[in-house]
């Protein structure tokens, strides 16, 4: 319908300015864009309203109401659509955090199909419903644009340029428009009020409905979104399991390509198997055949052997030839007796040599005695002379012994030889013994067959007497007529026998041929039978025979074994008067010293068994000690650890039972002792050091406090070890208390002063070996001081003695100087002093030279000596050891800094020593022997 041409234009000319000027806005779509789908708003003016109010009311309302009804289905739509896709998400989730596996990778593949699927409908069916909101918007649109015409009466309205268009005149009509008319025309212009109001409402809400719309679109794109990451994902993992796939389908390949490999392989070894066990059934069929060949060769070889043996069976003969062996084996027994019987003469005269022997020896020891008792009658030389000839007497004495137990020792050798001999003949013997018991055996089988032979044969003889009623003798002398009657039929000449027609006379030949071969049978059964008797007679005596010779071996054999032991045991005590004949020897020739003293057993008779010392041993000569000295004896019996010890100790094991430790310390100038490894929370050392003490060495103990220190070591294991504290042994009571035992503890302590343990130990010092009239003449006539070069020089005149026979000399020492010494700590300075003893003279020491690298001490010392034998041989041989002691370490008094020796071979021809350089130290040292001095 047009809105172009106005029924009442005509009648009433009239003038709309009132409503010229009313604008209102409206939405209008300037932009054709499908993907905003925006409209901006636009200015209609009151015209372009007017033109809605021809478009009839039913009309608008149909269409209001399908937009209403399309907008509800389309928010029902996404709604449904909205919750389809929340049920995805949840699925895709629930899939993404499940373990993959292979066997749902079907499944997953047929998820993202439907899903694909559904995103598909979903997006064809968003944009049809664009389309239908787009038609429906146009469709608005050109309700709202149509054109209409309206009545104008004088002059036109302004357009949307501002261009007046020319009024239309109507012909006029009669007078005044009449009042019906004029309210029509408000009816008319209400209704198209009405009219637009409702067209306005309508447009707000297809505003709204587009809002909506455009929400919907932004979350239908966020739900793209998230389901095009979901799908990502998804063909992620689709894609990484068809990795996995193909790599297990490759190992599944080179599995099946091995396997084929190894069927091949084993193909091969079927065959080579099967060849194999072909050949093995080849050779042992050989095998088989050769064995078979070789059983019969071997049954042939035995019916031959067994042949043999029954020849060897009549060979009796052997049996002398076994006599003749036993009775010379008897012959040997005798002599052998003969041979322990000089062994015992023997024996009585080696025992007694040994009790005068034994007689001189207590007689020399009565004889030392006597002359000690005299020696103030006697002179000097009268002791030596009778010294010399004990001592020329007991060597005699000793030669003999020696020479005595050189033959024991040969004797025993023999006897050894002799009883291995017996043991190898009684050996022999046994296997003659039961060759012949094997013999009898046999010859008793023979013996019972003939006896059977024998038994049958005299039957058949009786029965034959009983037949022809003649008694033996009578059969016998008819066998001999035969025999003879054949013999001389032999010698004529092969005969045939006549041949007679009579049967009686062939019978009568017959039965005399056949009773003189059974004459001859019996005879010599009978012989046999005889033979057989007398050997078994023989094997009987025999065998008592040789029962006797093993039972009287065998007594033999054990009192050889007796006397060896005694000789054995007589040895050995022979050996240990040897021993102890050679200390007496020794002591009397080099160093005699006074009998009677109180040491223990233990240091008198080293290396022997203490058990095999008897009691009268008690003044026995003293080997260990010289005069003077002093025995000093440490002895570590133990340890027991507290808790808190076993604790630090088992840190690093874990094994507080099985901690090894093991103790070690220090004495003056003797070297470290150790001892030995014991495992355990109680260990027992059970350790014992002896040291021989000189009195400097005990006042220089005195001077130091009388202690050393014991250090408690672990071991780790290997040469590893770890200091875990130390101990201090107190000596003074032992210096104190002479000759007696000083039991005592002390604690082990750690090196945070903690106390980890208990150490058990007992000294004691031995009183000193006395000296005898020489010594005591030589130590009374010598300056035994432990000094300085300074006490030298002003000490009392010097005096030359002699010290046995020699020529009297005097001995001069300079040590001048030390260079390069050093320390133990790093950057501190040594408090040097040089210490050294000559021959057996008293030690002597330097003055101490105080934080000096290059002491210069300039000590000289003399010593006046007289040259000997011994002494001669001591500078020949020997050399001065000069220590290097720091006096600020006195609390390891045990170490020193450095040593070193100086040959005095050129001193015994008379030419001093000067200058000696040895391990960085330099000591220039004067050791120059004065001429005699008358």
């Amino acid at each position: 319908m047009s809105l172009a041409v106005d029924e009442t234009a005509g009648d009433l000319p009239v003038r709309d300015e009132g409503l010229r000027a009313g604008l209102i806005t409206v939405l209008t779509d300037t932009d054709q864009d499908t993907r905003n789908w925006r409209r901006p708003p636009q200015v209609l003016k009151i015209k372009d309203r007017q033109r809605l109010f021809r478009i009839p009311r039913e009309q608008l309302e149909d269409q209001c109401l399908h937009l209403q009804e399309e907008n509800t289905l389309l928010k029902q739509h996404s709604r449904t659509q909205e919750q389809k896709l929340r049920r995805l998400s949840t699925k895709l989730l629930r899939l993404k955090q499940g373990p993959s596996s292979a066997g749902r990778d079907g499944e997953l593949e047929d998820t993202i199909q439907e899903l694909e699927a559904r995103v598909a409908t979903l997006e064809s069916q968003r944009r049809a419903l664009q389309s239908k909101l787009s038609l429906a918007k146009q469709h608005i649109l050109d309700l709202g644009i149509r054109t209409h015409n309206r009545p104008r009466t004088g002059r036109g309205v302004d357009g949307d340029g501002g261009v007046r268009r020319a009024a239309q005149t109507a012909p006029a009509r009669c007078g005044i428009s009449s009042l019906e008319d004029t309210r029509g025309e408000m009816d008319r212009l209400l209704a198209l009020l009405s009219r637009s109001t409702i067209i306005e409402n309508q447009q707000g809400r297809v505003a709204e409905l587009e809002l909506s719309a455009q929400s919907l679109r932004e979350s239908l794109r966020d739900k793209e979104k998230e389901i095009e990451g979901v799908v990502k994902d998804l063909r992620k993992q689709q894609a990484d399991g068809h990795r996995l796939i193909i790599k297990d389908n490759v190992d599944v390949i080179r599995l099946q390509k091995q396997l084929s490999e190894k069927s091949t392989s084993l193909l091969v070894l079927q065959e080579k198997f099967a060849a194999l066990q072909e050949a093995y059934e080849n050779q042992l069929e050989e095998g088989q055949r050769s064995l078979k060949e070789s059983q019969g060769a071997l049954l042939g070889k035995v019916e031959e052997l067994s042949e043999l043996l029954k020849q060897e069976k009549q060979r009796v003969l052997t049996l002398e030839g076994q006599l003749n062996a036993a009775t010379l084996s008897l012959q040997a027994l005798g002599e052998l007796q003969e041979r322990v019987s000089d062994l015992e003469g023997e024996r009585n005269l080696l025992k007694n040599s040994y009790d005068s022997l034994l007689e001189c020896t207590m007689s020399v020891q009565n004889h030392q005695e006597g002359q000690h008792e005299k020696k103030d009658k006697r002179s000097e030389q009268f002791k030596d002379e009778s010294w010399r000839e004990d001592v020329r007497r007991l060597e005699e004495r000793l030669e003999e012994e020696r020479k005595e137990k050189k033959m024991l020792e040969q004797e025993k050798e023999q006897l050894r030889q002799e009883s291995d001999r017996f043991q190898k003949e009684k050996e022999r013997d046994r296997d003659m013994v039961m060759f012949l018991r094997e013999k009898h055996d046999c010859l008793e089988q023979e013996v019972l067959q003939h006896r059977q032979e024998v038994t049958s044969l005299q039957e058949k003889l009786d029965s034959v007497t009983k037949e022809f009623d003649m008694s033996v003798e009578d059969l016998s002398e008819t066998l001999l007529q035969i025999k003879a009657f054949r013999m001389q039929r032999e010698t004529q000449g092969m005969m045939c026998f006549l041949k007679t027609d009579e049967k009686i006379e062939e019978t009568s030949k017959d039965l005399t041929a056949v009773q003189a071969s059974y004459a001859e049978t019996v005879l010599e059964l009978q012989k046999t039978r005889d033979l057989l008797l007398l050997q078994h007679r023989l094997n009987a005596d025999l065998q008592n025979e040789m029962k006797t010779v093993v039972e009287k071996f065998e007594r033999e054999r054990e009192e050889n074994r007796r006397r060896a032991g005694e000789k054995d045991k007589l040895l050995k005590s022979r050996s240990l008067q040897i021993s102890n004949l050679q200390a007496q020897l020794k002591d009397i020739a080099y160093s005699p010293r006074n009998y009677k003293q109180t040491i223990p057993l233990q240091y008198t008779w080293t290396g022997l068994e203490l058990e095999s010392v008897k009691p009268a041993a008690e003044g026995a000569i003293i080997t260990q000690l010289r005069g003077g000295e002093s025995l000093l004896e440490i002895h570590l019996t133990g340890a027991t650890f507290t808790p808190l010890g076993l604790r630090l100790m088992g840190q690093g094991t874990g094994d507080h039972q099985g901690v090894a430790t093991f103790c070690t310390y220090g004495f003056l100038d003797f070297e470290t002792l150790s001892t030995s490894l014991i495992s355990g929370g109680q260990p027992n050392y059970g350790f014992t050091s002896q040291y021989a003490l000189t009195e400097s060495d005990l006042e220089k103990l005195r001077v130091q406090g009388g202690s050393i220190t014991v250090e408690l070591h672990q071991a780790l294991g290997g040469v590893q070890f770890m200091t875990r504290g130390r101990a201090r042994i107190s000596l003074m009571g032992a210096l104190q208390r002479t000759g007696e035992r000083m039991n005592n503890r002390t604690n082990i302590t750690g090196a945070e002063g903690e106390i980890i343990g208990i150490l058990e130990f007992w000294v004691c010092l031995h009183p000193q070996v006395e000296l005898t009239e020489p010594q005591m003449e030589r130590a009374t006539s010598r300056a035994i001081r432990h000094t300085r070069g300074s006490e030298w020089a002003h000490g009392e005149p010097e005096e030359i003695y002699d010290y046995g026979v020699g020529i009297p000399n005097e001995l001069e020492v300079v040590l001048e100087r030390c260079v390069g010494l050093s320390t133990r700590w790093p950057g501190l300075l040594p408090d040097a002093y040089l210490t050294y003893r000559l021959y057996d003279l008293p030690p002597h020491s330097t003055p101490i030279i105080q934080c000096c690298v290059d002491p210069v001490f300039g000590d000289s010392a003399s010593y006046p000596l007289a040259v000997t034998t011994d002494l001669l041989e001591y500078l020949n041989v020997g050399s001065l050891w000069v220590y290097v002691f720091d006096d600020s370490e006195r609390q390891t008094a045990s170490t020193y800094l450095a040593k070193t020796p100086i040959p005095l071979r050129a001193l015994a021809a008379g030419r001093p020593i000067r200058g000696i350089k040895i391990h960085e130290l330099k000591f220039t040292t004067i050791t120059n022997i004065h001429k005699d001095k008358g």
